[in-house]
């Protein structure tokens, strides 16, 4: 059980980071192109894991 708890720990870091660094670009690139819409569902599932492994954790 503690194996579990400690991988999803990590999951949910690594998932932070990424949203974390990836809403700045997201933000930044022109709106409604193809590069806001990549790094928009790069920020949205980074958030979905994030909330999921919170969940879970918790």
């Amino acid at each position: 059980m503690e194996t579990f708890f400690a991988l999803n720990c990590y999951l949910h870091i690594a998932a932070g980071f990424t949203g974390f660094f990836v809403a700045p670009v997201a933000l930044a690139v022109r709106k409604g192109g193809a590069a806001h819409r990549r790094w928009g569902l790069v920020f949205f599932w980074s958030m979905v894991v994030a909330g999921t492994t919170a969940l879970a954790g918790s």
